[in-house]
């Protein structure tokens, strides 16, 4: 079993309500889902957060892309454990998402993941 410094808790800053849900439907570290599916987690809140930050750097409107946007617009089929994660994390404040991918990130150099 993973060590306490992989759990999102101890990586997180501010464990928010949506954390909280991930935690309790695929466990402290995530360990229900495979290697495959965080890697597909990460790539969508990665691209999520580079879309936004782009788009708040080049507009002046302050417009904001939204995850439900960057799930449509993904470049690949997602596996459904995947899809219900990123819905648990719809209302998850920028923050808390840099802090998830340090966690699932360490999470996998660990070898934190179902086989």
């Amino acid at each position: 079993m993973a060590e306490l410094q992989c759990s999102i808790r101890y990586q997180s800053s501010t464990m928010t309500a949506p954390l909280r849900q991930l935690i309790v439907d695929y466990g402290d570290c995530l360990e229900l889902l495979s290697a495959c599916e965080k890697l597909h987690l990460l790539s969508v809140l990665a691209f999520w957060q580079a879309v936004d930050t782009e788009l708040q750097e080049t507009t002046e409107a302050n417009e904001n892309y939204t995850l439900a946007e960057a799930i449509e617009d993904y470049a690949a089929d997602l596996p459904g454990d995947v899809l219900a994660s990123l819905k648990c994390l719809e209302s998850v404040e920028v923050g808390a998402v840099l802090d998830l991918i340090v966690a699932i990130s360490n999470q996998l150099r660990e070898g934190v993941y179902q086989s």
